[in-house]
Parts: structure tokens; C-alpha cells; sequence
């Protein structure tokens, strides 16, 4: 049976959460998985092109064997976030093992076509979602610059910054001055709806940071020019 990043699982610990999600949050399970079954994934060389969560990691046995994993990815994942949301959310590199991929490509048969990654729209921008429920990732103080705004696949309003990312502030993504992120507007900033409307208009940036796992930003006027000689940095 074939199964694409989106398709939903139609078996297992799993069921009903999407290929690719599962690829992020539980790599493992997939590399088994193809090895184990007679099932396989139409677009795996694209899901290689990602960087995974790996939420358990190592510690995966633990988590299944106490069924923590389920219990979370069912609770505080699936209802919140689509693969789509958070298909380049991925904080490091995975690797399927050379068999799982053999395999796949053995039970896909003919059907397999050659994967060229830089001719695939999926993996252009690349707009992390800031989202990391249990995780307890955080980050030191940078500024966030609102850029604009979408509705998540679940209906839920997700702001896109450009973020100060010069010093690795956030550790977990690309070293650069500016670097696209994005979150869901959550009601723990109290900010209302006119001021981020404004902010977003007049390209006016937020002091913020990443704390347990989501972004909470600071409702202070930033002066920018104040920051970069804090930080020995030549003001433009």
C-alpha cells in the first residue's frame, strides 16, 4: 500500500496522524515501519530533505513503553498543528537507514521516479513554526519584526516575523541577521489584534524569545539602534 507525507496512518500506535508528522516527531518509527510492512512512501526522498524533532530521541523505548508518545502527539500535536505547519520546524538532521530506503524503493517498484529537491516548491522559504509543546526549547532575547499573517490548516492565526538571528540567538535555527519564523498568535502576549495589524504595517519589531517551547514576545517599543550598540553591532 502506498503512502504519501500527508496520508494519515491507517495502523499502529499512530493511526490517524499524517505520514510526515511522524516522520518528525518519531523518525524511528518510520525507518521500522518500512522495514516492517509492506507499505511505502511515495515522496520518502523529500521527507529526507527535512530536519526532524525527534521527540523522544533516544529515550523512544521509555516513551513508548509508558505510551507517553501517543498520549502527547494525539493531545498537544495533532489538534493544534498539520505536517504542513510544521514541515520545516525540524531542529536537526536524521538519517533513514540505508535498508529502509532500499526497501522503499524496492517495494515502490516502478512507479519510483528520480527526486531532484531543488525543483520542489515545498522546500522554497522555509517558515519555521515556532511550536514545541513539552519540549522546554528556549533561546536568548532577539528582536521579531511581524511581516504578515495566514490562517494555520486547523483555523488558527499564525504571525511570520523576521527574526535577528546574527548571534544565534536561537540555536536551533540557520546563523543569519535575518531568518523567517513564524507562531500562532497566543493570548499570553496580550497583544490586541490593532497593534500587531500596526506593528505589521509599519514594520515596527518586538523584543521576544523562545521560552518552553513557544515564542513569547515583550510589549516594548524597540529601539534599534540602542540594541546594536548593546551589542557591538554597526547600526543600518
Amino acid at each position: 500500500m502506498e503512502l504519501s507525507s500527508t496520508c494519515k496512518l491507517p495502523f499502529g500506535k499512530y493511526e490517524g496522524l499524517e505520514v510526515g508528522m511522524v516522520y518528525l516527531l518519531a523518525p524511528s518509527y518510520i525507518n521500522w515501519m518500512i522495514l516492517d510492512d509492506v507499505h511505502f512512501i511515495t515522496d520518502l526522498d523529500f521527507l529526507l530533505q527535512l530536519k526532524v524533532i525527534d521527540r523522544f530521541g533516544n529515550q523512544g523505548h521509555i516513551a513508548d513503553s509508558d505510551r507517553v508518545d501517543v498520549w502527547e502527539f494525539n493531545n498537544l500535536w495533532k489538534p493544534r498543528v498539520t505536517f504542513k505547519d510544521i514541515m520545516h520546524s525540524g531542529v536537526e538532521h536524521h538519517y533513514i537507514s540505508y535498508e529502509a530506503i532500499k526497501r522503499n524503493r524496492e517495494i515502490q517498484g516502478e512507479s519510483i521516479s528520480k527526486y531532484d529537491p531543488s525543483n520542489d516548491p515545498r522546500l522554497e522559504n522555509p517558515d519555521p513554526l515556532i511550536f514545541y509543546p513539552h519540549m522546554g526549547l528556549s533561546s536568548e532575547r532577539t528582536t521579531f519584526t511581524p511581516i504578515g499573517y495566514r490562517k494555520s490548516e486547523k483555523g488558527y492565526t499564525i504571525i511570520s516575523f523576521e527574526a535577528n538571528n546574527r548571534r544565534w540567538f536561537m540555536n536551533m535555527f540557520p546563523h543569519k541577521d535575518k531568518i523567517r519564523v513564524s507562531s500562532f498568535f497566543l493570548s499570553d502576549w496580550k497583544i490586541e489584534d490593532e497593534e500587531m495589524e500596526r506593528r505589521i504595517e509599519e514594520k515596527l519589531p518586538f523584543f521576544g524569545r523562545i521560552k518552553d517551547g513557544y515564542l513569547m514576545l515583550e510589549r516594548v517599543e524597540v529601539d534599534l539602534e540602542k540594541w546594536y550598540k548593546e551589542q557591538s553591532w554597526e547600526f543600518k
